[in-house]
């Protein structure tokens, strides 16, 4: 049996701009996510054909074939994933907010800590918005839609 450690770091020098990515997208071929902040020190080794992918935090191990690719990423840490609440499910990435499951023309605002109503959006047909979060500076911000409001910090 033959292993083999490799630190994700140095695969970040081959060409790829190490100082705007912080994490590692694993894509899996069954359409799986496994996000990987390089803060949490993640290392590969190499056990015959599977990959063990331990970080400060967890610990996957993935058949080679199983991994349709690795991307590096720039991971903005939302305190939040996917949030569900009372069937309203909240997606935020680094560019882009979504609400879904909410009625039809219903507001979505996100607010500065000030209650300064910094961006907004309205629900579509659907029950559907998406909101740019892209121009919003580092900060916590709160999403208020149908009397519920939740927290968000985006760095």
């Amino acid at each position: 049996m033959k292993y083999k450690i490799v630190y994700l770091i140095p695969l970040l020098i081959g060409g790829l701009n190490m100082y705007s990515q912080n994490a590692v997208k694993v894509l899996h071929s069954d359409n799986r996510e496994t996000i990987l902040k390089l803060s949490e020190h993640p290392k590969v080794t190499q056990i015959d054909s599977s990959l063990l992918i331990s970080t400060d935090k967890e610990e996957i191990s993935v058949e080679i074939g199983d991994i349709d690719r690795l991307i590096f990423i720039d991971y903005i840490e939302s305190g939040i994933d996917n949030i569900t609440t009372e069937g309203i499910v909240i997606e935020i990435s680094s560019e882009l907010l979504s609400v879904k499951n909410l009625p039809t023309s219903k507001r979505v605002g996100i607010f500065d800590l000030s209650g300064r109503q910094v961006a907004g959006g309205l629900a579509d047909s659907s029950g559907t918005t998406e909101i740019s979060i892209q121009d919003l500076g580092s900060g916590v911000y709160i999403i208020n839609s149908e009397g519920k409001q939740i927290k968000f910090y985006k760095r």
